[in-house]
């Protein structure tokens, strides 16, 4: 099966689905791995810098496979997975590109430069450049003789590759980089947990604590007066009991 002839149908069938749901499908693979074929597709938010979430792979993957079941467009049987591009997200449009200048990416070609097909370099930027074998009659160009090409840095050389001859490219994480983020906001994070703790100190017990002390304060009270009635009832009954034995001992001493 060629996998590469059947990309341009899995696109436009899944690209509506994407939109609809808020998504971008940044990129999409077939491949065979392990004696089966999957289907990898990676999604991206539209219009929002928060990160795509597991729940909504799984909810994209439930609506795709129920749009790739009826359509059925793959020639054979194969898994469906649905994740979000990663540290090591793939490059597909001049619009990635243009997203990540500065960035360093890894590129391959298909028919490649003077007989080199990858590079990996930083990716200065995206120009138009007319396309020889495009060139009307009167030696002019048009817009539509103009070609894309993704301009990189490669150890201080500047290559420009077509991009219409780029079969796969995808950026190399910056570790260094991506640490230092981490740390930065674990570090806020700890902050603001620290803010928080103090905020809740400085407005005094919580509404529970108080509601405690006051019940023990009236069961202290409660057993106070209690002890005051008991004292007096002892009293009065002792008082009553020396009376009668003051009256039964004059009676008999007349």
């Amino acid at each position: 099966m060629d996998s590469q002839s059947i990309k341009p149908k899995l696109f436009e069938m899944i690209e509506p689905v994407a939109t609809d749901g808020g998504f971008e499908v940044v990129d999409l693979a077939l491949v065979q791995e392990h004696g089966g074929w999957i289907l990898r597709v990676y999604l991206d938010r539209l219009e929002s810098a928060e990160q795509v979430q597991i729940e909504d792979c799984a909810r994209f993957s439930r609506e795709l496979s129920a749009i790739l079941d009826v359509d059925d467009p793959i020639p054979c049987a194969y898994n469906l997975e649905v994740s979000s591009p990663g540290v090591e997200r793939p490059l597909r449009t001049t619009a990635h590109f243009r997203t990540y200048v500065g960035d360093v990416a890894k590129i391959r070609l298909g028919k490649g430069i003077d007989g080199r097909r990858k590079f990996t370099g930083k990716i200065v930027g995206v120009d138009a450049a007319n396309a020889i074998d495009a060139i009307d009659a009167e030696g002019s160009s048009t817009e539509d003789d103009m070609t894309q090409v993704v301009c990189v840095d490669v150890d201080g050389t500047i290559y420009a590759l077509p991009h219409d001859d780029i079969v796969s490219a995808q950026l190399v994480p910056d570790w260094d980089k991506l640490l230092a983020v981490q740390a930065k906001k674990a570090r806020e994070k700890a902050k603001n947990e620290k803010a928080k703790q103090d905020r809740t100190r400085a407005k005094g017990p919580a509404l529970g604590t108080n509601a405690t002390t006051d019940i023990h304060h009236s069961e202290m009270l409660s057993s106070r007066d209690s002890s005051r009635d008991s004292s007096r009832d002892s009293s009065r009954d002792s008082s009553r009991n020396s009376s009668r034995n003051d009256i039964a001992v004059t009676a008999q001493t007349e």
